[in-house]
């Protein structure tokens, strides 16, 4: 009879000391791989003390930063319930790509807060209370229209 040991779900995040012991497992198929599964194939290269699997990825904390290099090692690239573990090069390259995509999206969202205040700014009041189509376009503004 074998005995199971519970891991923690803890794997430090913000202690950085434990930084280096702790492995990254990226491209995960966590529909299939569960908690016990990492922890039982991660386990063979030393004393794992938290684990957490989160959708598509997971963190081993091992006691020691020997343990953690020797795992990456033995690991890196494994063909994992049909899905390859993403090597770091790789998990650096998608980072970069997250990161000019974030760029991207806060540009078009500044300019979507610009088109939108030049659009408040364009529409025009009349006396008689009602909104009357006054448009701007691009700085330009364009005749006023009586009919709308």
């Amino acid at each position: 009879m074998s005995l199971k040991v519970q891991t923690s779900n803890i794997t430090n995040k913000n202690d950085p000391k434990s930084i280096n012991s702790r492995v990254f497992i990226g491209n995960l198929n966590t529909a299939v791989v569960k908690k016990s599964d990492v922890e039982t194939i991660f386990s063979k290269y030393g004393r794992v003390v938290g684990c957490s699997v989160h959708k598509g990825y997971a963190f081993v904390q091992y006691s020691n930063e020997r343990h953690a290099r020797a795992a990456v090692l033995g690991e890196n690239g494994r063909v994992l319930a049909g899905q390859t573990l993403v090597k770091c090069s790789e998990l650096q390259t998608i980072k970069t790509e997250l990161t000019q995509i974030k760029s991207n999206i806060d540009a078009l969202l500044g300019r979507l807060e610009q088109i939108a205040e030049e659009q408040k700014l364009s529409t025009v009041v009349m006396d008689e209370g009602s909104e009357r189509g006054l448009s701007a376009v691009c700085g330009h503004v364009a005749e006023v229209c009586d009919s709308c």
